[in-house]
This record gives structure tokens, sequence and C-alpha cells, in this order.
């Protein structure tokens, strides 16, 4: 059972969010090798924000949509919701989910990601698919994947030496060994 729930302004809220949020974006947490976290502004959050004009980037397209930026501010107080206020502000973000992803130039996801219908649905024109290795999905596994892509002409995996597993090679003899 969850303890006695602190009551905290809003504002309060947003500041302690915002700092936590600018330090983590600026330097890894001790004993964390996670690179995904040096470029914040290419997270797909971010760029659903900038499409909306929060904060307005002359480099992205902006769309106009009052309405959600109007729910957006309330949901930023911390407002409550009404059951249909929360549909229309999830249809806003998927929505403009669905601009970002088509815009993009390439996307990062992971296999289950890939598969997302949002993903999908706005990223049918790739011609590239490329997966981590490291997902540990085999390569016959993610092919249903590429129907998803009817425009991909090329996939590659994406290996990491230091931690791959071990691979039998072919010679004399069969050994075990990591990738160079």
């Amino acid at each position: 059972m969850p303890g006695p729930m602190l009551l905290h302004s809003s504002q309060e809220t947003r500041d302690v969010i915002t700092t936590h949020f600018q330090r983590y974006a600026k330097e890894k947490f001790e004993g964390v090798e996670d690179e995904r976290v040096q470029y914040i502004e290419l997270a797909l959050g971010t760029r659903i924000k900038q499409m909306a004009g929060i904060p307005p980037d002359n480099n992205v397209p902006i769309i106009q949509d009052e309405s959600f930026l109007r729910l957006y501010s309330r949901f930023s107080d911390g407002e409550d919701f009404s059951h249909e206020e929360t549909e229309q502000f999830e249809a806003g973000i998927e929505r403009l989910m669905g601009h970002a992803i088509q815009n993009a130039a390439a996307i990062c996801a992971t296999v289950t990601g890939a598969v997302n219908s949002l993903v999908t649905g706005n990223y049918r024109e790739a011609e590239l698919i490329a997966v981590d290795e490291e997902v540990r999905v085999r390569e016959y596994q993610w092919w249903p994947l590429l129907v998803f892509y009817p425009n991909a002409v090329g996939k590659i995996m994406v290996g990491d030496r230091i931690s791959s597993r071990p691979m039998l090679t072919r010679g004399r003899f069969a050994t075990l060994s990591r990738p160079n």
C-alpha cells in the first residue's frame, strides 16, 4: 500500500522535474553507460513538442493545433481532464507523433517499437531497416517485420563486438570466439 501523498504545488513539481531533466540531459548517472541520453533533442517526444511549437524551431514544421496547445498548457499546469479531454489530448499526441515520424529521415526503435502501428503507419516509405543485434532476436525472427515496410531495399544488423554473444566460426576445428 503506498504511503501518504505529499502535497506540492504544480510549480514545485515542474521545477523538480525540470532540474532533474536538465541534470540528466547534461551528464550520465554514475555507473550508467547509456549513450542514448546524449542527444535528447532527437527524441520523439522532443520532436513532437517542437512540431506543436513548444518551443518553436525554424528547422521543424509547426502544426497549428490550438486545441492541443490549450490542452497541453492545462496538462502542464497539472489540471485534471475529463475522459473526453483525455481522449482529445492523446489523439493530438498521436497526430503530432505521426507527423514527426513521417518527417523523420531515420528512426531508431526496438523491434517491438518498429511494429507499433503508429510507427508502421507513418513510416511505410522507409528504405533501410537497421536492427540492433543485441536485441537478442535472431535474424529470421524479425523478417516478418519487413512486411510493414514494403519499400525497404536493405537491412542492416548492427552488432557490438564487446557485448555480442560468442559465435561459432568455421575452420579445421569449430571454435567459439567473439567477433573482431
